[in-house]
């Protein structure tokens, strides 16, 4: 049996990655803001490229800059609570945590 494709897509992201980040131009970085309607995607509030930060939905550690779709902006708090937690980590932090 072969592996589910996303499945297949994580290991082959994880066994290939490199440990060099990418560069983002702010053109990218506001393409993201504008696909999230401009929220963090995590506590949903309002963010600019002054306040935002790029971040990794599955952490950098796990897969690097392998996965193309693997982005999202975040304001400052929740992306330093986040860290290196997937998102599934974090929303379930967030939730017990109000």
């Amino acid at each position: 049996d072969a592996l589910p494709i996303s499945i297949s897509i994580y290991l082959t992201a994880f066994f290939s990655k490199s440990d060099k980040r990418k560069t983002f131009d702010l053109s990218y970085k506001e393409r993201l803001l504008k696909n999230q309607n401009h929220r963090c995607t995590i506590c949903n509030s309002v963010i600019d490229l002054s306040n935002a930060h790029l971040d990794h939905r599955i952490p950098f550690h796990y897969v690097g800059d392998e996965l193309p779709d693997n982005y999202q902006m975040l304001c400052e708090t929740c992306n330093t609570r986040k860290g290196t937690a997937t998102y599934f980590e974090i929303s379930m932090l967030l939730l017990h945590h109000k």
